[in-house]
């Protein structure tokens, strides 16, 4: 039983799905980022409609709002941007796991002439299921993430 659940979460279509839920995520985070642009936006032209009426006092109200929106649209855009850091750092985390655990084991069983050829069958399918489940995990990621060319008009 075991063995078909690790079988499962290392095959590729494992992959394929953690890697476009990934991509769900950072879609959203990218629509709430444009929902908030849209809604500010809307009001920035009521209050250019509102100017022409104000008075001095009123104008320095609004270009403080102004400013506040803009800090507004900065800490959005900092807050979908803290996705860009995971995918860099599961990679080295990876990478250093895998390349320490394979020394070692390497050295504990002699290479792989000390492994028996049923072992060195299995260890390849391993390999192989690793492979495709990395690659479908990060190619959905990506192209899920990167998004289309179309952009509706405001």
């Amino acid at each position: 039983m075991w063995t078909l659940l690790f079988n499962f979460l290392g095959s590729g279509a494992f992959g394929g799905m953690i890697g476009g839920l990934c991509s769900y995520f950072t879609k959203r985070d990218e629509l709430r980022h444009e929902q908030v642009m849209k809604q500010l936006d809307n009001a920035q032209q009521v209050v250019m409609a509102q100017q022409a009426r104000l008075t001095i006092e009123e104008q320095g109200k609004q270009a403080v709002a102004g400013e506040e929106a803009k800090a507004f649209t900065k800490s959005q855009e900092a807050a979908r941007d803290q996705w860009r850091w995971v995918r860099p750092t599961v990679m080295f985390y990876l990478l250093g796991v895998a390349t320490y655990f394979s020394v070692n084991i390497s050295l504990l069983v002699g290479g792989l002439s000390g492994l028996e050829r049923v072992q060195l069958f299995k260890l390849y399918a391993t390999l192989i299921d690793q492979i495709f489940f990395l690659t479908n995990l990060s190619v959905s990621w990506f192209f899920g993430a990167r998004g289309s060319s179309y952009k509706p008009k405001r």
